[in-house]
């Protein structure tokens, strides 16, 4: 099984035992899921905008926004939800490309980070039902970040930016509290062990087909 590949045959979360306990249940798969941005980081980035972008319309241009947030939402490749429970497997996708170091407001920002960020905030609770979006049944601290990547990315991690970063926050928990400042009394190992590494080999060898694309064999 990919997850106990990735994480091992317990799951690192508090209060689900088994594999098997966390998907039984009203599974629900997401693709292209938004979450905003945490408002605890937006309210800390306006304070500190001047530390963390260095070009000076930028920095105009934060101080007129006035209440507007200075982070758009994070999309996700995909989500997959258990409303029964509140587990979450949230999925970021890369073939070829490298994740984004920075955003616009904030040069210290990376993409995974960001996507870190959002997994451990509750989720916002929609004024209208109508609303809902896939992080309303999820429970962060049942929620786990995986990175999807072809495998010649994840057996060569110095390749990407995403592979010193993910290998970092998953050896040494103390980068996150680098990465994410503006978070304080956080459980970071428990948070490091809920980041994995999963490849499109992995899922094309428990469901050959799935990757019609992928070229596994040599001529």
């Amino acid at each position: 099984m990919i997850l106990t590949g990735t994480f091992g045959d317990k799951p690192p979360i508090e209060g689900l035992a088994t594999w098997s306990e966390c998907l039984t249940g009203e599974l629900s798969l997401y693709f292209e899921a938004q979450a905003p941005s945490p408002k605890v980081y937006t309210e800390w980035l306006r304070r500190n905008v001047a530390d963390r972008q260095l070009i000076p319309y930028i920095r105009d241009a934060a101080a007129r926004e006035g209440l507007r947030t200075l982070e758009g939402a994070t999309h996700f490749d995909a989500v997959l939800v258990n409303a029964s429970n509140g587990f979450a497997l949230l999925i970021e996708a890369k073939v070829l490309s490298d994740i984004s170091p920075h955003v616009s407001f904030d040069n210290l920002r990376n993409q995974l980070a960001r996507c870190i960020d959002v997994m451990i905030e509750p989720p916002a609770k929609p004024k209208n039902r109508c609303l809902a979006t896939a992080f309303d049944a999820r429970k962060p601290e049942r929620s786990l970040f995986v990175l999807l990547t072809p495998e010649m990315f994840r057996s060569n991690p110095h390749s990407r930016l995403y592979g010193w970063l993910l290998q970092e926050y998953r050896s040494n928990p103390m980068a996150l509290v680098r990465d994410l400042p503006h978070r304080s009394a956080t459980d970071w190992p428990k948070i490091a062990s809920r980041l994995g590494w999963i490849t499109f080999e992995d899922i094309e060898r428990q469901i050959p087909g799935a990757c019609p694309w992928l070229v596994t064999t040599t001529a």
